[in-house]
């Protein structure tokens, strides 16, 4: 017996192709950001396909029905830990719908999709992108995805810190302690630096003196006379397995 689908209901497909129509044009969406054109076609050949009876449906409206049904998640700001999480479930999204059992393939569509942004929303609100501490420095944890341009951002900060004065007694340890506001990664090597009678910020102008992963250094015994800047470089030591 030959398998008849449903049509789709008339407050459901007939409105959306009606709001499909008459919204603007816009370049993407969130999912378009982390699927290809050949993620996209393959999705709505399907569906196209599956649904060719109705509606005239075809793929430009596919296209323009993922467009307008994912445009729920354009606002989304993705934190740098969440990013590979949400991409895998949008680029799931074609198995999904292709694994759909249901006589109103339709109804059941716009219900995956839906699903699919309600997960999307709640990673989200669960874990929202960790906020800049000022003043300075590279803080990876704290980038973020932005849906409506596809592109990750940074900390709108310096890198360089600004430099700090330390005072001490003549005759005692001068102790320098390289803190940051952020987290540092553990997988570093630090390098101190030293330049004598000088206030620059030129790292040329600095000879590295001391590697490890020590971020404290020591002046002893601090001498009146004596004048030092010491910055300090951390670096990331790339492993493999």
């Amino acid at each position: 017996m030959e398998r008849i689908l449903r049509l789709p209901s008339i407050s459901g497909f007939l409105v959306i192709f009606a709001l499909i129509f008459l919204m603007p044009r816009r370049c993407g969406s969130c999912y378009s950001c982390f699927t290809t054109p050949e993620d996209r076609a393959d999705l709505c050949k399907f569906v196209s396909e599956t649904l060719k009876l109705h509606y005239g449906f075809n793929p430009g409206i596919c296209h323009q029905f993922l467009q307008l049904r994912f445009q729920a998640l354009n606002e989304l700001e993705i934190s740098y830990g969440q990013k590979r999480h949400i991409s895998g479930l949008l680029r799931g999204v074609t198995q999904r719908i292709k694994n759909l059992k249901s006589d109103d393939f339709g109804a059941a569509l716009e219900k995956e999709v839906d699903s699919v942004i309600a997960e999307v929303k709640d990673i989200v609100a669960r874990n929202p992108p960790k906020k800049c501490k000022a003043p300075c420095g590279f803080q990876k944890e704290a980038r973020m995805f932005k849906c409506n341009t596809c592109v990750e951002e940074d900390c709108d900060l310096p890198v360089d810190c600004p430099l700090v004065d330390i005072n001490a007694k003549s005759g005692e340890l001068a102790i320098i302690n390289c803190k940051m506001p952020f987290k540092i990664p553990e997988d570093i090597s630090v390098v101190w630096k030293f330049a004598s009678k000088i206030r620059t910020r030129d790292i040329s102008s600095f000879k590295d003196i001391h590697y490890g992963d020590d971020l404290y250094a020591a002046i002893s015994p601090a001498r009146v006379t004596i004048q030092v800047h010491m910055p300090v470089s951390l670096k990331t030591t790339m492993r493999t397995s």
